[in-house]
């Protein structure tokens, strides 16, 4: 199984390190999520296949 890595903040879940940690700083600086970041986490990607 890979490796997935977690926002510790808003906990979206990212199968490449630095975009986990971009997540985190995001969030941690703005209390909200970036658009641009969350499109790439675990359950957009899911999201998408769906439709």
């Amino acid at each position: 199984m890979k490796d997935v890595f977690t926002c510790d903040v808003c906990g979206l879940h990212y199968v490449n390190v630095k975009d986990a940690e971009e997540c985190t700083k995001w969030c941690s600086s703005h209390n909200t999520c970036n658009l641009d970041i969350a499109t790439r986490s675990i359950e957009a990607r899911e999201n998408r296949k769906k439709y």
